[in-house]
């Protein structure tokens, strides 16, 4: 059983049911979006400076996510084992 997967999977957890943090990330999405929204049509850098930020805000939760799942992993095979 490796120690550091679970506690990384259990902080992510943790980080990820924080009301706090779901909204912070609700509010940066939204955000984004308005400003995405209030670009000029022609002006593509900086809309694609604005899609760029918004998939590093996703790419941040999904990291986390990932972090949860790799420790519920590491946890059920290490049980797994243990009952065979």
């Amino acid at each position: 059983m490796n120690q550091e997967i679970i506690a990384r999977g259990q902080n992510a957890k943790r980080v990820l049911d924080m009301p706090e943090f779901k909204a912070t990330i609700e509010e940066v999405r939204k955000e984004l979006f308005d400003q995405f929204r209030k670009t000029n049509v022609a002006d593509s850098e900086q809309r694609e400076d604005l899609h760029k930020i918004m998939y590093a805000c996703d790419l941040f939760v999904s990291r986390l996510q990932k972090y949860v799942e790799a420790g519920e992993f590491e946890v059920n095979s290490s049980q797994q084992q243990e009952d065979a």
